[in-house]
């Protein structure tokens, strides 16, 4: 609190007027960083006519990790953020229904290339893949760099695979 006083110019009495915990603050932090993800996101979303062909739509999930790698890179404090962030079980809790709201607005774009009995499926393996596509630019800048870009290829595989699977209709079976 005495540094965040110190860089606003301003008494502590002041900071702790509006933020009166840590967690006010980290919570503060990640609304702002939320509305940049969402504004990437709605960015890279398109228009829903745009996206008629399967290749389409899987291009757009691809864009939109891309944007949102490339904001981490170009602001690696957010690395910190959500750390913090998950450490924080009510900011957490926020965390997830921001994955789940940018999935909703992505499996919305393309799931009429989706058969309508696995809509549900569809949507809610779209939320999985937007919450572990945060986890997986994470886990790349936590390793050295030659493994950095193998990890990030291979999320994108799997996404790319499982995704294909709603739009052509060939579905993995598991035991």
């Amino acid at each position: 609190m005495t540094a965040i006083a110190a860089l606003s110019g301003g008494p502590i009495a002041s900071v702790y007027q509006y933020f009166p915990n840590k967690s006010a603050i980290i919570a503060a932090l990640h609304s702002d960083y939320l509305s940049k993800v969402e504004k990437l996101i709605g960015e890279g979303g398109g228009n829903v006519d745009d996206i008629a062909t399967p290749r389409k739509a899987l291009a757009l999930f691809e864009r939109t990790f891309d944007l949102y790698r490339r904001y981490i890179i170009e602001k690696p404090h957010s690395l910190d953020l959500l750390n913090a962030v998950h450490a924080d079980k009510a900011l957490a809790v926020r965390d997830i229904a921001a994955a789940r709201a940018q999935a909703n607005f992505l499996s919305d774009r393309t799931k009429h290339l989706v058969r309508k009995e696995r809509w549900r499926d569809y949507s809610d393996t779209v939320f999985i893949f937007c919450h572990t596509a945060a986890s997986t630019i994470r886990l790349s800048f936590m390793v050295a760099s030659a493994e950095r870009e193998k990890i990030v290829a291979e999320f994108k595989s799997i996404a790319r695979m499982r995704l294909e699977s709603y739009f052509t209709g060939v579905h993995p079976r598991f035991p």
